[in-house]
């Protein structure tokens, strides 16, 4: 069975950044003009009328004991407990209150990517930071080009005054690999947390950056990296190989990744709508 829930008002409409189901048909969304909650039946809307410190949300999870997690644009992240909210920023532990992506891991725990190019994580009551075993390279400077998740947004910095974008990192996200584990992929590298440290994946040679938008450990092992233009970069036992317009994908452009329990890829692009590629298919 399939329908429609309509936003609460029309206001909402082509604002929603991301949707986390909770218990039964309990429906939390992230927006740009606050977060949104559908117990079923009715809405609710929570905003700085409620005593948040923004409107402006982009992505929304849930942890292992049932917790809800927001990523805000700049003002850190928010954590509701029952009714209870808890804001994280700089002065409660966060390394940036500039939050670029949030997943949680197999271990119900939520990770962040800051701008600035550190990833933390959520252990213990607090957040920790987890230090990428990057090279050391020139920073990259913001442009009149620098990608962001609203395509038709882009910052123009002032002459020297850029900024680096993402700590030198490039365009950077987070993943999942099949067993759960936090996965970052960016310009230097693909890294994927062991539970104990950072494993190193080099990215494929020659490219350049890598212009990651989405990655993707499957249950079958390999690796998928969704780019900003260039299509699908894929990682298996034999190298990486692209898929792209010239082998059938309907636009190079990604947006997002998500293996299903077939083993089945989903991909979604910019302007090229939604595509599965199957087991056994064409990809692994």
């Amino acid at each position: 069975e399939s329908g429609m829930i309509e936003p609460p008002d029309e206001h909402y409409r082509g604002t929603l950044t991301d949707v986390c189901a909770g218990e039964g048909a309990e429906i939390w969304g992230s927006s740009r003009f606050g977060l949104l909650h559908h117990d079923g039946s009715t809405w609710e809307v929570f905003d700085r009328r409620q005593g948040l410190p923004t409107e402006q949300f982009e992505r929304v999870a849930r942890d292992g004991e049932g917790r809800f997690w927001f990523q805000t644009y700049e003002k850190g992240i928010l954590k509701l407990t029952g009714d209870t909210w808890v804001h994280y920023s700089t002065a409660s532990g966060l390394p940036d209150d500039r939050i670029e992506d949030l997943i949680v891991d197999k271990n119900g725990e939520p990770w962040i990517l800051t701008l600035s190019g550190e990833v933390a994580r959520f252990r213990g009551g607090r957040w920790e930071t987890l230090a990428l075993p990057v090279e050391q390279h020139a920073p990259i400077p913001d442009s009149d080009s620098v990608r962001t998740r609203e395509s038709f947004i882009r910052f123009i910095s002032a002459r020297g005054e850029g900024k680096d974008h993402y700590g030198g990192l490039g365009d950077a996200v987070l993943g999942l690999d099949g067993l759960g584990n936090c996965i970052v992929a960016c310009d230097r590298g693909i890294f994927r947390f062991t539970g104990a440290d950072w494993q190193v994946i080099d990215i494929p040679d020659g490219l350049g950056e890598l212009g990651a938008t989405a990655v993707l450990g499957t249950s079958r092992g390999t690796i998928w990296v969704g780019t900003e233009g260039n299509g699908i970069f894929i990682r298996s036992r034999g190298g990486w190989r692209r898929l792209g317009t010239d082998q059938g994908l309907f636009d190079d452009h990604i947006e997002s990744l998500c293996e299903d329990a077939s083993g089945s890829i989903w991909i979604g692009t910019r302007s090229g709508g939604l595509s599965r590629f199957m087991p056994g298919r064409t990809t692994d």
